[in-house]
């Protein structure tokens, strides 16, 4: 948790906020208004400080939007463990729903290329690795990486599993079993090749 330090009140007195209090009023900004309404004045507005007193905390908001990103999809891409095809399904549910969750972010992470660093890098490089383990070659693993990710994000951002939405979990539920589809198609492809073992 980061330390609290005041910031320059928008009128009044001091206000006391952390980084962890910018990266809260955020998100909040992001479910409640979407990713047009994440500005640095709305963030100072809803915090009740300076715009100004959050660059002390977070930079700009392409910095911003990175901490974001790194609050919400960091621990992703440990490694579960297993075979390929465990890993990569684990690995794309677990973005997805975090995505899911957080669809406004992942809009803002499209517009901010350089919130792509960090957790994100790191997930896309372990699917990477989990395809490569699969025997695929460099281009069949870029190609099947492409349709995973754009899987993912298609899910995320059709809105069917919205939190408390009426259909979310036969939205899930059709998501895992399109899941295992491609994982068959992959498997299909590759032999369900481990290049890992012997």
């Amino acid at each position: 948790m980061s330390a609290k330090r005041p910031g320059r009140p928008a009128g009044g007195a001091a206000v006391a906020i952390s980084r962890d209090d910018i990266l809260d009023a955020g998100l909040a900004i992001l479910r409640d208004e979407g990713h047009r309404g994440l500005t640095m004045r709305a963030l100072s507005r809803a915090l009740g400080v300076t715009p100004m007193a959050l660059y002390h905390h977070v930079g700009a908001r392409d910095e911003l939007v990175g901490l974001l990103a790194k609050r919400v999809f960091e621990g992703i891409a440990t490694p579960p463990g297993g075979d390929p095809a465990a890993t990569i399904a684990a690995l794309v549910t677990r973005y997805a729903e975090r995505a899911t969750a957080h669809s406004e972010l992942v809009l803002t992470v499209f517009r901010t290329p350089s919130a792509m660093d960090g957790p994100l890098q790191e997930i896309t490089e372990a699917l990477r690795g989990a395809l490569a383990d699969t025997g695929l070659d460099r281009q069949g693993a870029e190609d099947w990486l492409a349709l995973f990710v754009d899987y993912a994000h298609g899910f995320t951002l059709s809105g069917a599993a919205d939190p408390g939405t009426e259909g979310e979990a036969e939205a899930w539920r059709s998501f895992g079993a399109n899941l295992d589809r491609l994982l068959a198609m992959l498997k299909a492809e590759t032999g369900g090749h481990d290049r890992r073992l012997p």
